[in-house]
């Protein structure tokens, strides 16, 4: 059963690498075990870039550290995105700082 409250320090949870984007790391804050649904943490290092990708559900991430740019333009701290199951977005290039963004989906990431 599920906490009515958690409360998670998530700078300091492990960074998982994702397999895929050399410098890029996430955690999982969230996760619903039937539906897929999810919450996590994404970063990456300064200078990398995330390529072109798209998630099989509707997804939304608000930037909260940093900055990055990409065909839809410069996305900075606060910047929020949302995108439909299926949708090409992407490449984007990440600032001198690195960027953290918290990423939400409604079903499975990948």
């Amino acid at each position: 059963m599920k906490k009515e409250i958690t409360i998670l320090h998530t700078l300091q949870q492990n960074w998982q690498p994702v397999q895929f984007i050399p410098g890029a790391y996430f955690v999982v804050i969230n996760e619903d075990g039937n539906t897929g649904a999810c919450t996590w943490l994404i970063k990456q290092d300064a200078g990398g870039v995330f390529p072109e990708h798209n998630h099989p559900n509707w997804t939304e991430m608000i930037l909260l550290q940093g900055e990055m740019t990409g065909s839809e333009g410069t996305f900075k701290i606060g910047s929020y995105q949302s995108v439909a199951p299926n949708i090409k977005h992407g490449s984007y290039t990440i600032g001198k700082e690195g960027m953290i963004g918290l990423l939400i989906s409604e079903g499975p990431i990948w």
